[in-house]
C-alpha cells in the first residue's frame, strides 16, 4: 500500500511543518497540498493521511473519507456508569485486573468499555490487521480529549498491534489472556451502525475460520467471546453459545473453557 502524509487545505504553516517533520519521522513522503485539490495525488499513492485542524484522516482515491471516532464507546460508557447492562460486558465477563485480547480492533469501542472494567492493573491489547485503522487508533490515543477523564484513560492504557490476527495469536503462549475476543467484518451489511460502510473500505475485512477460533480457544484462560450479525452461522459452526438480544441485529456468543472443563 502506498502512503503519504499531507495536510488539509489552507492549514497554518505551524500545521503544514508539524505534518512534514510528522512524515519525515516515520518515513513516509510527504506531498504539499497547497490549496490544490488531492486528486492528482492518488496517481502515485493508494492512501493519503491528511494532518487537519481536528486531527488525523486517512483519504482514498475514491474520495472516501475516515477520522477516528470512539463510536458508540462514549454513550455505552455512560449508561453503563448509570448500572445500566451492558451487553459486550455481560459477554466477556471481566474483572479488574484482567487481561483482554482483542483480535479486530477496529476503532475500539469495545476495548475501550474493556479498558474501563479491568482498570490499571489489568491488560487490553488491541490487534489490527488494517494500516489505516492501526494508524489512526494509535495516534488518537496521543491526541484525542474524550471529555471523559476515566474513558480517556482507558483509551490510552490499550495497546494496539498492527498484525493479522491469527498471526499473532500463533505467537502467543497458552492461556496468555484471560479473554479472547473475536469481532470479524459482518458478512450481512447494518445499515443502521455509523459510518460502517466508510468503514468496511478501510478494513482489512477477513472472516473468522476455524483456525482463528481454535487459536483464540488455545490462548485464551477463560472465555472466547464473538461478536456476529444475529443470522450468522458463526455461532453453530463453531460451537459458541449465543446470547439472543431480539432487539438488536447483532449478537455475542462465547465458549467458556472453564465450564467445558467441568464437564
Amino acid at each position: 500500500m502506498r502512503i503519504a502524509i499531507t495536510t488539509s487545505a489552507k492549514l497554518s504553516e505551524e500545521g503544514r511543518q508539524y505534518a512534514k517533520t510528522f512524515a519525515e519521522q516515520l518515513g513516509y513522503p510527504y506531498v504539499e497540498r497547497g490549496d490544490e485539490s488531492l486528486h492528482k495525488w492518488f496517481k502515485q499513492y493508494d492512501i493519503l493521511y491528511i494532518w487537519t485542524s481536528h486531527g488525523w484522516e486517512a483519504q482514498n482515491g475514491e474520495g472516501y473519507r475516515y477520522a477516528y471516532h470512539p463510536g458508540t464507546a462514549m454513550f455505552r460508557y455512560k449508561r453503563f456508569k448509570q448500572g445500566d447492562i451492558e451487553p459486550f460486558l455481560t459477554a466477556v465477563q471481566l474483572q479488574p485486573g484482567d487481561s483482554f485480547l482483542d483480535t479486530t480492533l477496529g476503532f475500539g469501542a469495545d476495548c475501550l468499555m474493556a479498558s474501563v472494567v479491568v482498570g490499571v492493573r489489568g491488560k487490553v491489547m488491541g490487534v489490527e490487521k488494517s494500516p489505516v485503522l492501526s494508524f489512526l487508533f494509535q495516534q488518537s490515543q496521543q491526541l484525542a480529549d474524550l471529555r471523559l477523564p476515566e474513558l480517556t484513560a482507558a483509551l490510552k492504557r490499550i495497546e494496539c498491534v498492527e498484525q493479522d490476527a491469527l498471526a499473532f495469536l500463533k505467537l502467543q503462549q497458552d492461556n496468555s489472556f484471560d479473554v479472547v475476543y473475536l469481532d470479524p467484518m459482518f458478512e450481512e451489511s447494518i445499515e443502521e451502525a455509523t459510518n460502517f460502510k466508510t468503514h468496511k473500505v478501510f478494513a482489512a475485512g477477513d472472516t473468522l475460520s476455524k483456525e482463528w477460533v481454535q487459536e483464540a480457544l488455545r490462548v485464551a484462560k477463560r472465555r472466547v467471546v464473538v461478536k456476529a450479525h444475529y443470522s450468522s452461522s458463526v455461532f453453530s459452526d463453531y460451537g459458541f453459545e449465543q446470547q439472543i438480544r431480539k432487539t438488536s441485529k447483532f449478537h455475542f456468543g462465547f465458549i467458556d473453557k472453564e465450564l467445558e472443563a467441568g464437564t
